[in-house]
């Protein structure tokens, strides 16, 4: 039980970009505001989509790691961003 805890830890932006971009959107916003009711508002509509990853974020804030899940959300925007631009490259091909 202990590992499946620890495994539960690691969050990869990779792991938020598979989410919907306004909810992750919207979960930035809310951390950037440390607007903790709106944060797990936002998780509580996380679970809905995937639960482990939603229990994950919640622990995440529990413990106040707000700056760690803002760099995750900025590194899963900046691959929404190289993604979009590799296919509009291959569009123009």
């Amino acid at each position: 039980e202990q590992e499946a805890a620890e495994s539960r830890v690691a969050l990869t932006p990779e792991q938020l970009f598979l989410l919907p971009e306004g909810m992750v959107s919207a979960l930035h916003d809310a951390l950037l505001r440390l607007d903790e009711p709106r944060i797990l508002s936002i998780i509580a509509e996380i679970a809905r989509e995937d639960d482990v990853l939603a229990a994950t974020l919640k622990a995440a804030v529990k413990n106040y790691n707000y700056e760690h899940l803002i760099n995750l959300i900025e590194a899963t925007d900046a691959q929404r961003i190289s993604d979009a631009a590799e296919s509009a490259g291959r569009d123009d091909e």
